[in-house]
C-alpha cells in the first residue's frame, strides 16, 4: 500500500483544525502521514496541533506569515509518500476519501485527481459536481477544482511547488498539472465537506480576480486579450451571458 501525504497550512485555525487533521487520521486508508504548516499563527493553534497525540502527525511552524501556497511548499521536501494530498483546516474528509481516491487512480493510471464535494456555509449544505471532463482548455475558464478534494501522484509528476500567489495559487498548480497530464480524473462520489466562511481570502471578489488575472498573465504567459477574455469567463454566468449580449 503506497504512502499518501496530507498537507495541512493553516493560520489562526486554532477552533477547527483539529476536526481536518482528524478527518485525514481516520481515513480508512491503512498508510498515510499528515503535515500540518502553521503560518505563523497568533492564536493557539500551533498548541491544538501538538495535542492530536498520533505519530503520523508532523508540525512545521513558520517564523513570517506568506500564503497558502508558501505553506504548502514548506511542507514538501518533508513529504514520504508517493501519493500528495491537500486538506484546507477549515475542510474535512469522510472517512474513505483516500481509499476511494487511491484505488480509482491506480486503477485508472490516473496521476492527478479530484472529487465532488460538499459546500458548507452556517448551516446549509449543497453539493458541487465537477464537469465530466477537466483538461487545460476546460480549466481555463475558471477554477473549478477546489484544493481539499486534490491527490497527485508524485512519482509519475514529481513533487510540485505551488506558486506563492497570495490567492489562487491552487488554480495556478492545477493549471501547470494538466500541461503534463492532459485530464484530470474526476471521482463523482462527495468526498470532501468544504466550508466556505465570510473571512476566507477567496471571499473577496475583487482580489480573486485580480489574481486570477495574474495567474493567466504571469503563471501561463497568455496575452493580455487572452487574458481579459478568460478572466471574463470565469465570472458568474448571468454576469458572463449580460455581458456576451451587451458587449462581446
Amino acid at each position: 500500500m503506497e504512502k499518501v501525504s496530507v498537507i495541512i497550512p493553516c493560520y489562526n485555525s486554532s477552533s477547527y483544525v483539529t476536526k481536518a487533521v482528524e478527518s485525514a487520521l481516520n481515513q480508512t486508508y491503512g498508510n498515510l502521514e499528515v503535515i500540518v504548516v502553521d503560518d505563523a499563527s497568533t492564536d493557539d493553534t500551533c498548541d491544538v496541533v501538538r495535542k492530536i497525540a498520533d505519530p503520523r502527525v508532523t508540525l512545521i511552524q513558520r517564523t513570517e506569515n506568506g500564503s497558502c501556497g508558501a505553506a504548502r511548499n514548506s511542507a514538501i521536501p518533508l513529504v514520504t509518500g508517493r501519493y500528495i494530498a491537500f486538506l484546507d483546516s477549515d475542510d474535512c474528509w469522510l472517512p474513505d476519501k483516500i481509499s476511494v481516491q487511491i484505488k480509482q487512480m491506480q486503477d485508472s493510471s490516473a496521476s492527478f485527481s479530484c472529487t465532488n464535494y460538499i459546500a458548507v456555509r452556517l448551516n446549509r449544505q449543497m453539493l458541487v459536481k465537477m464537469p465530466e471532463e477537466i483538461n487545460y482548455q476546460c480549466l481555463l475558464k475558471g477554477n473549478v477544482i477546489h484544493v481539499s478534494t486534490v491527490v497527485y501522484d508524485s512519482m509519475k509528476l514529481g513533487k510540485i511547488y505551488m506558486p506563492e500567489l497570495r490567492m489562487a495559487e491552487d488554480f495556478a498548480t492545477w493549471l501547470n498539472l494538466l500541461k503534463v497530464c492532459e485530464t484530470a480524473l474526476v471521482i463523482r462520489e462527495p468526498l470532501a465537506y468544504c466550508a466556505r466562511r465570510k473571512d476566507q481570502l477567496s471571499a473577496r471578489l475583487v482580489a480573486i480576480k485580480y489574481f486570477t488575472y495574474k495567474v493567466y498573465r504571469e503563471t501561463q504567459g497568455l496575452s493580455v486579450v487572452t487574458s481579459l477574455y478568460y478572466l471574463l469567463r470565469s465570472l458568474p454566468k448571468g454576469l458572463w451571458k449580460r455581458l456576451s449580449r451587451n458587449y462581446i
